[in-house]
């Protein structure tokens, strides 16, 4: 669990009923559509805030974006994303969340460096694919919600990932708001969920990769996978009431 020693250096719990510009940016810091993703682009008006706290919602809106580079895509969903504008190093950060129905969904809590790419943490990645929650029948409580870190032993290695891994959790992460953490130091990378220990991240060649600060991303997302099984018509909202970095300091 958090040390108690360590000090709160930054928290967001979304009341004003707009989104603090101060503190986020409502797409990546490179842009509102992946390369890699050009089913979706990020969508400033799929972000809002109200009295359930932050809310990133997945709609079909199809749109012409021109991507830096010159490309033209033709996305057909508009999904919620916000970005930190601090990046942050060493510490316990901790989210409280609710995360959405429908069909092909893919909700994120995760980190990932200004500088450059990997390394990446994966708080939380959630999988509804054909149904709409996150059930994996027949375990009933556990569920299509992952951890995962990316990194690259040195700059001429390719790109690794410690695998995505389901875990089991007691509530229904689309009916409750639960509690997501991670606790990362320079000997171990450690996951929470609902307050217990889901995952521990101790190989030393995975962790000398991760030495340089990182900014937090929230966002509802499609599944590239299950894009088809989406109606038209589906509105999913990714609800996220508050944002916590503590920090020995």
């Amino acid at each position: 669990m958090r040390p108690e020693n360590y000090t709160l250096v930054f928290e967001d719990n979304f009341l004003d009923c707009e989104l603090n510009e101060n503190n986020w940016l409502r797409q990546q810091p490179w842009g509102v559509i992946h390369p890699k993703g050009p089913h979706q682009y990020y969508d400033k008006d799929s972000v809002h805030v109200t009295d359930e706290g932050l809310i990133l919602d997945q709609k079909y809106k199809p749109k012409e974006i021109e991507h830096w580079n010159g490309t033209k895509y033709h996305p057909d969903y508009a999904v919620g994303l916000v970005s930190s504008k601090q990046s942050f190093g060493y510490g316990w950060y901790e989210f409280e969340a609710q995360l959405p129905t429908g069909r092909g969904l893919w909700p994120a809590i995760w980190m990932a460096s200004f500088d450059s790419w990997p390394p990446e943490i994966d708080l939380l990645e959630g999988y509804t694919t054909n149904s709409k929650g996150y059930n994996i029948f027949p375990f009933f409580f556990k569920r299509r919600v992952k951890t995962n870190v990316y990194y690259r032993e040195s700059p001429d290695f390719p790109v690794k990932n410690v695998k995505g891994k389901s875990h089991w959790i007691w509530k229904d992460p689309s009916n409750h708001f639960l509690n997501y953490a991670c606790h990362w130091e320079k000997d171990f990378i450690r996951f929470y969920y609902d307050g217990n220990l889901v995952r521990t991240i101790d190989d030393p060649r995975i962790l000398n990769t991760f030495n340089s600060k990182m900014y937090i991303i929230l966002n509802n997302a499609v599944d590239p996978e299950y894009k088809y099984s989406i109606s038209p018509f589906q509105l999913s909202e990714f609800k996220v009431r508050s944002v916590k970095v503590y920090q020995n300091v």
